[in-house]
């Protein structure tokens, strides 16, 4: 199994817990900055200027909102449940790549049986990540689910 470059894993980690929904170039308070010191003193950040201001003089954030962790985990573990599996994550990037395949190109693409594809497609399907149309005696399908399509935007994938 392929591992995932730190800064990757750090950007990811950053936009799933991010209160606003994204972290990209956010100043909200670091894991540093909400940590107490061992000494008990404050951090260098905390005694050099007050609530409204971050450490830059730039305007603070307004104060996080609850989170409800269970709530985020019980949304995402699901998603990368599917995700996690080969066949799905490569079926997945080539209808992004390539909107409206049929099952056959999609198994040649994937390196799988059409019925294999046919399993993880039906899979796909009824988690609503895919759309199928008929078109003749083919079905043709589509990526659906715009988060999926946003995860398979952040790891890499482009369209043609």
């Amino acid at each position: 199994m392929s591992k995932l470059p730190a800064a990757e894993i750090r950007a990811l980690r950053e936009i799933l817990a991010h209160p606003h929904g994204t972290g990209a170039g956010c100043r909200c308070a670091t894991e540093t900055e909400l940590t107490p010191h061992k000494s008990g003193k404050p951090h260098a950040s905390e005694a050099t200027h007050d609530e409204n201001q971050t450490r830059h003089g730039r305007p603070a954030h307004p104060p996080m909102q609850p989170v409800d962790i269970d709530e985020i985990a019980n949304t995402w573990a699901p998603r990368f449940e599917l995700l996690a599996d080969l066949t799905r994550l490569k079926l997945l990037s080539y209808m992004h790549i390539y909107p409206g395949s049929c099952v056959q190109d999609l198994a040649n693409a994937a390196g799988i049986t059409q019925t294999a594809a046919s399993q993880a497609l039906r899979v796909l399907r009824d988690e609503g990540w895919v759309s199928a149309d008929r078109d003749g005696r083919l079905m043709r399908y589509t990526l659906k689910d715009t988060a999926a399509h946003q995860m398979l935007h952040f790891i890499g994938h482009i369209h043609v």
